[in-house]
């Protein structure tokens, strides 16, 4: 994520590599990927792999959208707090479109951009939302025309984050809001975990962020972080293979809850980060 070449293997999972920068602490799949081995990755069986001992996809995406919707119209509430107005919104990755459907129903002109074909279809057909559908290097062009972006469990799918972040500050307009979570793998659960951590399944996550890299990052762009916060869970690999303990359950329970968020999120103990940022143009680097 630096552009340093001092990286070193960290995990071996199937034929892939995932190595680690020891200047910027980011992980990345680094060897094994085929040319075009993405291209298929994320059609309809992704959403309905079955997940849970897996390392693929989701149990059932769509089952749970009721409730993923109920969640999305909760943080789009939060997100307005740092806007002045409803103006335009782009959902980048927003696979079936969920959370564009919520924003366009909150009074948002709200469009959706999506790599795989078939959730960009379904959510045309099933929201009557507007979805575009594409590689992530072969965006559209939008210049200065979004108020908030939103990129949900997004950049740790990304090839090239730093390109399709500097697409996106291309986007936006100054002063506008970007919000994103992903996977934080310096967090005590992700360590906890080792080479059995939830969140470690190439092809489909390829980049492993520490809050230090996705930070740095964020700022070449051209973003400011002005909040951060842990999401996730502690015990990853205990939950994966199904024998999370009682008191795992309840440990788990109180660092979860958000009386207890705050320090959860002093202490690491997290594996997920949730930041919103503003897009500054005059912190953008070359």
């Amino acid at each position: 994520m630096c552009a340093s070449s001092g990286a070193a293997s960290v995990w071996s999972i199937d034929h892939y590599t995932v190595s680690r920068c020891g200047n910027c602490t980011h992980s990345f799949v680094s060897a094994g990927l085929a040319a075009g081995e993405l291209d298929g990755a994320y059609e309809q069986q992704y959403y309905d792999a079955g997940g849970g001992s897996t390392r693929i996809g989701y149990e059932d995406y769509l089952a749970k959208a009721p409730l993923r919707m109920r969640s999305f119209a909760k943080r789009l509430r939060e997100l307005e707090q740092h806007t002045a107005d409803r103006g335009r919104l782009l959902d980048f990755g927003c696979a079936v479109g969920l959370f564009v459907k919520v924003a366009v129903d909150a009074g948002w002109d709200a469009i959706g951009y999506e790599r795989s074909a078939w959730a960009a279809e379904y959510g045309r057909q099933h929201f009557g939302i507007t979805i575009e559908s594409g590689r992530d290097g072969q965006c559209p062009t939008y210049a200065r025309s979004f108020d908030m972006v939103t990129m949900w469990d997004v950049l740790e799918h990304l090839e090239d984050p730093r390109g399709v972040l500097r697409s996106v500050a291309g986007w936006m307009k100054p002063g506008g809001v970007l919000a994103l979570n992903t996977i934080d793998s310096a967090s005590l659960g992700a360590r906890l975990a080792g080479e059995h951590w939830r969140h470690i399944s190439p092809p489909h996550h390829l980049q492993y962020f520490t809050r230090g890299s996705l930070t740095r990052l964020l700022r070449d762009c051209g973003f400011q972080v002005i909040t951060r916060q842990s999401q996730g869970v502690m015990w990853s690999a205990d939950r994966r293979r199904g024998q999370l303990l009682s008191w795992q359950s309840l440990i788990e329970e109180m660092v979860t809850h958000w009386r207890f968020r705050r320090a959860a999120d002093a202490l690491h103990l997290l594996d997920e980060i949730d930041i919103v940022a503003v897009f500054d143009p005059s912190v953008l680097t070359t």
